[in-house]
């Protein structure tokens, strides 16, 4: 059982989660203060090993300031895939065993004025982004004011769903009723899911790195070409596809219009023929085009779209909202399955853009709270089999 404490600073967030605990287990806990932890692979090793955890934010904090974002970016992902692969206990757990029950508790920084310097207001925007990850994937999340806690999340047990066991074999493509009843319950909009796959492998792969996205700006429609960077990873990211014999002739390759897909598949795959489709560019963003969310960070309608969940997010001015992208992606996999029928292949790649495959990945697995789970960095994608879900990352 995975449970979080949220509220502001001196608020009875410890006191909480020790009253918890010894009730669960009838052991006092010893908590780990997160703020002493390093940029190490084995600070996170610690974090995972203890079951309570305190001071989680400042832990974000040490990693902006004493690691390349790269690396902290990385090991985020790694705590929060472990966290979540950890709790994918059976629904007879019970979270009187203290093996399987972990408390962490975070100091709300997402009120009040925008900070003024700008590692401030980065530190806020990643743990904003860090607690709504947790919040999916735990059991209870509860926020505390002078001593008083307000439950906001409480699943019993039986209700968790399993989660996702990335670069693991146990994960597997939800089809059919009960993958519609799993969207449908999280959008006034009622997303279909992907139940019809005639394919045994599916490969979704983002582009190489570009200019824009080292400045972190949103491309969109935008025809950025790859960097000189970018190419060796899609050389790297061919060896990689070729390991896993995904470059035989059997593979139908639908590739987004835009420069840097169109460059990063004609390297992987430099003798087949490339299905352009237009359903899988990437996402129109309009007048924010060319901006960072430093840029967008006071406009009103930036911070909406920021709220909305991502299948139900407002256009931006002139631009697409989540519900057209999602449309248009079921068009692109009607023409994946009309091209199949001709071909007879049995592996689909498709090479496109990072937001794209996120839609594709929650409409396929059918588990929309886990939209930010499929995040992936340049050069990086999703192989999907009848086994489960592998990450393909450029050696």
């Amino acid at each position: 059982m995975l449970y979080l404490i949220i509220g502001g600073a001196e608020q009875g967030k410890l006191d909480l989660a020790g009253q918890y605990y010894m009730k669960q287990t009838g052991t006092k806990p010893q908590a780990l203060d997160a703020a002493e932890l390093d940029c190490s692979d084995s600070a996170v090793n610690t974090i995972l090993k203890n079951p309570l955890i305190d001071n989680l934010h400042l832990y974000i904090r040490n990693l902006l300031k004493n690691c390349d974002r790269s690396n902290v970016d990385r090991l985020i992902d790694r705590l929060i895939i472990e966290l979540r692969n950890t709790n994918n206990t059976p629904a007879e757990a019970s979270p009187s065993d203290s093996d399987s029950l972990r408390i962490i508790i975070l100091d709300d920084i997402g009120s009040g004025l925008v900070p003024l310097e700008a590692e401030d207001r980065i530190w806020r925007e990643l743990c904003g982004r860090t607690y709504c990850r947790l919040t999916s994937i735990a059991d209870r999340v509860d926020r505390v004011w002078a001593g008083l806690p307000q439950t906001l999340k409480n699943l019993p047990a039986a209700q968790n769903l399993p989660a996702a066991q990335i670069n693991m074999p146990a994960y597997k493509i939800a089809t059919g009723k009960s993958s519609a009843q799993r969207l449908n319950h999280c959008s006034d909009y009622q997303l279909k899911p992907i139940s019809d796959n005639p394919y045994s492998k599916i490969l979704l792969l983002r582009h190489g790195t570009t200019a824009a996205n080292l400045a972190g700006q949103y491309s969109g429609k935008r025809d950025h070409a790859l960097t000189a960077e970018g190419m060796s990873q899609a050389v790297r990211l061919s060896q990689k596809v070729n390991e896993l014999g995904l470059l035989h002739d059997r593979t139908d390759i639908f590739c987004s219009p835009l420069l840097r897909c169109r460059q990063t598949a004609q390297v992987v795959w430099p003798r087949s023929q490339l299905l352009i489709e237009q359903s899988y560019a990437e996402t129109d963003f309009g007048k924010w085009e060319g901006q960072t969310w430093l840029d967008l960070q006071n406009d009103p309608l930036y911070q909406q779209w920021l709220d909305a969940a991502p299948y139900n997010r407002p256009a931006p001015p002139d631009g697409e909202s989540g519900e057209n992208i999602i449309r248009r992606i079921h068009t692109g996999w009607e023409a994946c399955l009309r091209q199949q029928q001709l071909s007879g292949a049995d592996t689909l790649a498709i090479v496109t853009h990072g937001g794209i495959i996120m839609y594709l990945m929650t409409l396929l697995t059918g588990s929309p709270d886990q939209f930010y789970d499929w995040q992936l960095k340049p050069a990086c994608g999703w192989l999907i089999t009848e086994g489960g879900i592998e990450l393909v990352a450029a050696n």
